[in-house]
């Protein structure tokens, strides 16, 4: 361990480094309260989230992930090379994994943070309605054992809390994307937008087959001069330029391709007057509700945590799932409700500002890390 005056230094096993990672990685980098690391390989060619090219705006150190075995469900059993030197060499104060049970090392991992009185944190979605029951006994046994867990909402842990888990070691980091630099760029709402918005990969859980057809139906009662513009890619991407062909929107249909840099994603987001996902959403919302551009959520699927973050009505609205006709008729009605749209713009900035900005998500580890410390357990 260092020396009590030091900063204790934090490692941070991730399997990749995505670009929606950066803003709080570079943020707990340049952190006064503990020193930072995060280590991390590279995903698979065939995987569609691959680590950034560019991490120099972290404090980095490169791990070889090697891919064992793909199970059923999706996930892959994994062992990352280099991971526990640090440990095992004491150059660490404390570490910071994903909650991962398909990496073999950060298990490993776990144990020699046991045996040698590190302090271990573990950050994870806990049990969600996509987890393996059958795992969940394992996950409850590692969250007793951990010096503290960090998940992304307020509702996850409950289950924990239930079981045994001490509240004084559970931390909530709302997920956030680059709210420091999207404040920059983000411009003021204004009632001349025409633009209907998706953001995300282009797969089919992501069903934007059902946006096009709805904007379709909608169109010709959509303000004049409405487009949508559909930002990302992915397997199904000739697949939805075909059925916009077919459903005779091509015109009014621009697909971006993939856009990851903020300053060309601003743009988008400042001429949009609404955002759409129809199927399950994640950190698009909190993306699109700090450009102050509400979204249209389908109500019912497997979101991610972040959808808490929407207030039906007030930021955002949902509407009924795998229906076009009701996606259809929300476009519309929102669309040319343009004192409404001013308001829902209004709050989802309210909203991120409040709960999910990039610096309230670094100071959640800065805590976690400092909890863990002072305990001094592992």
């Amino acid at each position: 361990m260092g020396a009590q005056s030091a900063k204790p230094r934090a490692l941070v096993l991730q399997t990749i480094l995505p670009h929606y990672r950066l803003p709080v990685f570079r943020r707990l980098c340049e952190s006064e309260a503990a020193e930072f690391t995060v280590a991390f390989g590279d995903a698979r060619p065939s995987d569609s989230l691959q680590t950034v090219a560019d991490t120099s705006a972290v404090r980095a150190r490169r791990l070889r992930n090697r891919y064992i075995l793909t199970m059923r469900g999706g996930g892959s059993l994994r062992w990352q090379s280099g991971a526990l030197g640090p440990i095992l060499r004491r150059e660490v104060d404390a570490v910071v994994a994903e909650g991962d049970l398909h990496c073999l090392s950060t298990l490993v991992a776990f144990g020699m943070c046991r045996l040698r009185r590190i302090p271990f944190i573990i950050w994870w979605h806990g049990v969600g309605q996509q987890s393996l029951r059958w795992l969940n006994p394992l996950r409850l046994a590692w969250a007793r054992r951990a010096s503290a867990l960090i998940f992304y909402d307020s509702e996850r842990p409950r289950w924990f809390v239930e079981r045994g888990v001490p509240l004084e070691k559970v931390f909530v980091a709302w997920n956030s994307v680059d709210t420091d630099r999207i404040s920059t760029l983000a411009a003021p709402w204004s009632r001349d937008r025409r633009r209907i918005l998706y953001t995300g990969r282009l797969l089919p859980s992501k069903k934007i087959g059902l946006l096009l057809r709805a904007f379709a139906s909608a169109q010709r009662r959509l303000p004049e001069g409405s487009v949508l513009t559909i930002v990302g890619d992915g397997p199904d991407a000739e697949v939805l330029k075909d059925l916009a062909k077919t459903l005779g929107v091509t015109d009014a249909t621009e697909f971006a391709g993939s856009v990851v840099d903020e300053r060309e994603l601003a743009p988008f987001f400042n001429t949009s007057m609404l955002s759409v996902s129809p199927g399950a959403v994640g950190l698009a919302l909190i993306h699109s509700m700090a450009y102050g551009v509400p979204m249209l959520v389908a109500d019912g699927e497997p979101h991610g945590p972040e959808i808490a973050a929407l207030d039906d009505g007030v930021n955002s609205l949902l509407f009924p799932p795998g229906d076009v006709e009701a996606l259809a008729s929300a476009l519309i009605r929102t669309s040319r409700d343009t004192h409404r749209l001013a308001a829902m713009s209004e709050a989802a900035r309210s909203t991120v500002a409040s709960r999910y900005s990039i610096a309230a998500m670094a100071r959640v580890f800065e805590s976690a890390v400092d909890y863990s410390s002072q305990l001094g357990r592992g």
